[in-house]
């Protein structure tokens, strides 16, 4: 059940496509938090809660969905620029320079070295991860923001930046 509720969380943001508008709450990878949005009524697909209690209590803090750019093989995409980029060797636990061609690849693609290090090389609980599929880039920062409840009251929330 656990893995079916990750695949859910995992799934885009979907509002359907019929013409009426409920609030519902999906979780947003890219954000890695539960975000309300207009479901149209039909279609879209299981990313879709009641409540953002529910959807938090499902997608958020999972470590399982905190998936990143580090376990992407590197990838020098397949046009002709030539930049110098850092990607993770999964395999050696390094971040090591190679040549980006400019456009496609993936994620796993640093402009500096540090800052590939501070993703990737300096997360000791990364390794037992390594084997799900990633999606989003990690953050590097966390800050505070006020954000509204659903109850309509202010609240601060740790986000991940």
């Amino acid at each position: 059940k656990d893995e079916e509720v990750t695949r859910i969380c995992l799934l885009p943001i979907d509002p359907g496509k019929c013409h009426k508008s409920y609030k519902r709450y999906g979780y947003d990878i890219r954000r890695k938090r539960c975000v309300k949005f207009d479901w149209a009524g039909c279609g879209g697909n299981d990313n879709r809660f009641r409540t953002a209690i529910a959807c938090r209590d499902s997608c958020e803090n999972k470590p399982s969905l905190f998936m990143d750019e580090c376990l992407l093989p590197i990838d020098p995409g397949n046009c002709e620029m030539l930049q110098r980029r850092y990607g993770y060797d999964k395999a050696t636990g390094e971040c090591v320079e190679f040549d980006y061609t400019g456009c496609e690849g993936n994620e796993n693609r640093f402009r500096m070295k540090f800052e590939c290090k501070l993703a990737c090389e300096d997360r000791p609980s990364l390794r037992q991860y390594i084997g799900i599929l990633p999606l989003t880039p990690s953050k590097y920062a966390t800050d505070i923001r006020e954000e509204e409840d659903v109850s309509g009251e202010d609240i601060f929330e740790e986000s991940i930046n």
